[in-house]
Protein backbone atom coordinates (compact mmCIF):
# COMPACT_ATOMS: atom_id res chain seq x y z
CA UNK A 1 0.00 0.00 0.00
CA UNK A 2 1.34 3.32 -0.72
CA UNK A 3 0.98 6.35 1.60
CA UNK A 4 0.52 9.97 1.07
CA UNK A 5 -1.39 12.95 2.19
CA UNK A 6 -4.30 14.88 0.82
CA UNK A 7 -2.96 18.27 -0.56
CA UNK A 8 -6.29 19.17 -2.28
CA UNK A 9 -9.83 18.03 -1.76
CA UNK A 10 -12.88 19.66 -3.73
CA UNK A 11 -15.75 18.92 -1.60
CA UNK A 12 -18.53 19.71 -4.16
CA UNK A 13 -17.04 17.48 -6.44
CA UNK A 14 -16.07 14.61 -4.49
CA UNK A 15 -12.47 14.56 -5.56
CA UNK A 16 -9.16 15.70 -4.52
CA UNK A 17 -5.38 14.84 -4.82
CA UNK A 18 -2.73 13.24 -2.45
CA UNK A 19 0.53 14.38 -1.99
CA UNK A 20 2.78 10.41 -2.32
CA UNK A 21 4.97 10.32 1.11
CA UNK A 22 7.78 9.06 -0.86
CA UNK A 23 7.66 11.80 -3.70
CA UNK A 24 6.52 12.24 -7.34
CA UNK A 25 3.64 13.62 -9.22
CA UNK A 26 0.26 13.74 -7.35
CA UNK A 27 -2.06 11.31 -7.05
CA UNK A 28 -5.74 11.80 -8.01
CA UNK A 29 -8.20 10.43 -5.24
CA UNK A 30 -12.55 10.18 -5.84
CA UNK A 31 -14.32 9.60 -2.90
CA UNK A 32 -15.66 6.66 -4.79
CA UNK A 33 -12.51 5.29 -3.83
CA UNK A 34 -12.47 5.52 0.00
CA UNK A 35 -12.94 3.01 1.47
CA UNK A 36 -15.10 4.95 4.79
CA UNK A 37 -19.08 5.90 3.92
CA UNK A 38 -19.82 9.07 5.55
CA UNK A 39 -16.45 10.46 5.85
CA UNK A 40 -15.40 13.58 4.24
CA UNK A 41 -12.08 13.62 3.59
CA UNK A 42 -9.93 17.41 4.41
CA UNK A 43 -6.58 18.79 3.52
CA UNK A 44 -4.13 17.18 5.71
CA UNK A 45 -5.62 13.57 5.88
CA UNK A 46 -2.75 10.88 6.27
CA UNK A 47 -3.98 8.12 3.21
CA UNK A 48 -2.80 4.45 2.93
CA UNK A 49 -3.87 3.54 -0.92
CA UNK A 50 -3.43 1.39 -3.79
CA UNK A 51 -2.40 2.30 -7.08
CA UNK A 52 -3.64 2.33 -10.19
CA UNK A 53 -4.04 4.11 -13.17
CA UNK A 54 -7.36 5.78 -15.15
CA UNK A 55 -7.96 5.14 -18.32
CA UNK A 56 -5.91 7.80 -19.49
CA UNK A 57 -2.72 6.35 -17.86
CA UNK A 58 -2.87 9.01 -15.05
CA UNK A 59 -1.97 7.99 -11.16
CA UNK A 60 -4.99 7.01 -9.04
CA UNK A 61 -5.56 5.92 -6.01
CA UNK A 62 -8.04 3.18 -5.12
CA UNK A 63 -9.19 1.07 -1.93
CA UNK A 64 -8.23 4.48 0.04
CA UNK A 65 -7.98 4.34 3.73
CA UNK A 66 -7.85 7.39 6.10
CA UNK A 67 -5.42 7.18 9.23
CA UNK A 68 -7.41 6.99 12.05
CA UNK A 69 -11.05 7.14 10.91
CA UNK A 70 -12.74 3.49 11.23
CA UNK A 71 -13.90 0.98 8.39
CA UNK A 72 -17.29 0.52 8.23
CA UNK A 73 -18.53 -3.20 8.51
CA UNK A 74 -19.68 -5.12 5.33
CA UNK A 75 -22.62 -6.15 6.82
CA UNK A 76 -24.11 -2.64 6.98
CA UNK A 77 -23.43 -2.17 3.12
CA UNK A 78 -25.32 -4.93 3.07
CA UNK A 79 -28.24 -4.09 5.05
CA UNK A 80 -28.56 -0.42 4.06
CA UNK A 81 -28.51 -1.50 0.66
CA UNK A 82 -31.52 -4.59 1.12
CA UNK A 83 -33.22 -1.46 3.22
CA UNK A 84 -33.16 0.66 0.44
CA UNK A 85 -33.90 -1.93 -2.61
CA UNK A 86 -37.26 -2.65 -0.57
CA UNK A 87 -38.39 0.92 -0.98
CA UNK A 88 -38.78 1.21 -4.88
CA UNK A 89 -40.06 -2.93 -4.56
CA UNK A 90 -42.75 -2.35 -2.02
CA UNK A 91 -43.43 0.99 -4.09
CA UNK A 92 -44.14 -0.64 -7.35
CA UNK A 93 -46.01 -3.43 -5.85
CA UNK A 94 -48.34 -0.52 -4.50
CA UNK A 95 -48.73 0.60 -7.81
CA UNK A 96 -49.66 -2.35 -9.56
CA UNK A 97 -52.35 -3.18 -6.70
CA UNK A 98 -54.21 0.48 -8.12
CA UNK A 99 -56.10 -0.95 -11.19
CA UNK A 100 -57.01 2.59 -11.94
CA UNK A 101 -53.94 3.16 -12.64
CA UNK A 102 -52.48 0.99 -14.53
CA UNK A 103 -49.64 3.09 -16.91
CA UNK A 104 -47.94 4.30 -14.16
CA UNK A 105 -45.82 1.81 -13.12
CA UNK A 106 -44.48 1.61 -16.88
CA UNK A 107 -44.23 4.89 -16.73
CA UNK A 108 -41.50 4.61 -13.55
CA UNK A 109 -40.03 1.54 -15.51
CA UNK A 110 -39.00 3.47 -18.03
CA UNK A 111 -37.62 5.87 -16.00
CA UNK A 112 -35.71 3.77 -14.08
CA UNK A 113 -33.61 2.25 -16.99
CA UNK A 114 -33.11 5.71 -18.07
CA UNK A 115 -31.27 6.43 -14.47
CA UNK A 116 -29.53 3.46 -14.22
CA UNK A 117 -28.17 3.99 -17.93
CA UNK A 118 -27.46 7.86 -16.73
CA UNK A 119 -25.69 6.56 -12.99
CA UNK A 120 -23.60 4.14 -14.75
CA UNK A 121 -21.85 6.18 -17.13
CA UNK A 122 -21.54 8.82 -14.67
CA UNK A 123 -19.78 6.42 -12.71
CA UNK A 124 -17.67 5.70 -15.40
CA UNK A 125 -16.45 9.21 -16.00
CA UNK A 126 -15.97 9.58 -12.50
CA UNK A 127 -13.42 6.73 -12.58
CA UNK A 128 -11.73 8.44 -15.85
CA UNK A 129 -11.90 11.78 -14.29
CA UNK A 130 -14.01 13.05 -17.61
CA UNK A 131 -17.23 15.13 -17.61
CA UNK A 132 -19.51 14.39 -14.86
CA UNK A 133 -23.38 14.56 -15.32
CA UNK A 134 -24.80 17.39 -12.81
CA UNK A 135 -26.03 16.47 -9.64
CA UNK A 136 -29.24 18.18 -10.78
CA UNK A 137 -29.66 16.01 -13.61
CA UNK A 138 -29.75 13.09 -11.44
CA UNK A 139 -31.96 14.90 -9.36
CA UNK A 140 -34.63 15.61 -11.88
CA UNK A 141 -34.64 12.25 -13.66
CA UNK A 142 -35.16 10.98 -10.18
CA UNK A 143 -38.28 13.34 -9.62
CA UNK A 144 -39.54 12.85 -13.14
CA UNK A 145 -39.97 9.10 -11.89
CA UNK A 146 -36.59 7.18 -12.21
CA UNK A 147 -35.82 7.16 -8.30
CA UNK A 148 -36.61 3.65 -8.32
CA UNK A 149 -33.89 3.12 -10.51
CA UNK A 150 -31.51 5.27 -9.23
CA UNK A 151 -31.33 2.99 -6.01
CA UNK A 152 -30.78 0.52 -7.54
CA UNK A 153 -28.02 2.14 -9.70
CA UNK A 154 -26.44 3.58 -6.19
CA UNK A 155 -26.29 -0.06 -5.19
CA UNK A 156 -24.92 -1.66 -7.69
CA UNK A 157 -22.47 1.14 -8.61
CA UNK A 158 -22.01 2.70 -5.39
CA UNK A 159 -22.33 6.13 -6.47
CA UNK A 160 -23.59 9.22 -4.87
CA UNK A 161 -24.18 7.24 -1.76
CA UNK A 162 -21.21 8.92 0.12
CA UNK A 163 -22.59 12.58 -0.43
CA UNK A 164 -25.08 13.41 2.55
CA UNK A 165 -26.58 16.62 0.89
CA UNK A 166 -26.94 14.71 -2.47
CA UNK A 167 -28.64 11.92 -0.80
CA UNK A 168 -30.87 14.16 1.84
CA UNK A 169 -32.18 15.86 -1.52
CA UNK A 170 -32.83 12.40 -3.29
CA UNK A 171 -34.56 10.57 -0.39
CA UNK A 172 -36.61 14.32 0.13
CA UNK A 173 -37.46 13.75 -3.70
CA UNK A 174 -38.35 9.90 -2.98
CA UNK A 175 -40.82 11.27 0.11
CA UNK A 176 -42.93 13.19 -2.32
CA UNK A 177 -42.62 10.36 -4.94
CA UNK A 178 -44.70 8.21 -1.88
CA UNK A 179 -46.36 10.70 0.12
CA UNK A 180 -48.14 11.84 -3.46
CA UNK A 181 -49.74 8.31 -4.23
CA UNK A 182 -50.32 7.66 -0.48
CA UNK A 183 -52.95 10.67 -0.40
CA UNK A 184 -54.07 9.40 -3.96
CA UNK A 185 -54.88 5.78 -2.52
CA UNK A 186 -56.60 7.39 0.44
CA UNK A 187 -58.53 9.95 -1.58
CA UNK A 188 -59.73 6.89 -4.43
CA UNK A 189 -59.38 9.52 -7.09
CA UNK A 190 -59.33 6.94 -10.60
CA UNK A 191 -56.46 8.00 -13.33
CA UNK A 192 -59.26 10.10 -15.51
CA UNK A 193 -60.76 11.74 -12.58
CA UNK A 194 -56.72 12.97 -11.65
CA UNK A 195 -56.00 14.01 -14.92
CA UNK A 196 -59.66 16.28 -15.37
CA UNK A 197 -58.62 18.21 -12.11
CA UNK A 198 -54.79 18.48 -13.31
CA UNK A 199 -56.00 20.16 -16.79
CA UNK A 200 -58.59 22.68 -14.82
CA UNK A 201 -55.90 23.36 -12.74
CA UNK A 202 -53.04 24.49 -15.41
CA UNK A 203 -56.17 26.26 -17.23
CA UNK A 204 -57.20 28.20 -13.86
CA UNK A 205 -53.11 29.14 -14.19
CA UNK A 206 -52.85 30.65 -17.49
CA UNK A 207 -56.19 32.21 -16.99
CA UNK A 208 -54.27 34.27 -14.40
Amino acid sequence: MAKGKIVLWKANRGFGFIQPRGGGGDVFLHIGDLRHVGYEPKIGDEVSYSLKQDDHGRPRAAMAVIAGVALPRRSAHQWADLLALLVPAIFVAGLYGMEDYWPVPYAYLGMSILAVIVYAEDKQSARAGAWRTPEATLHWIGFLGGWPGAIVAQAMFRHKTRKPLFQFVFWAIVAVHIGFWAWLQLAGLPLDELMQQGRAFAVLLKGK
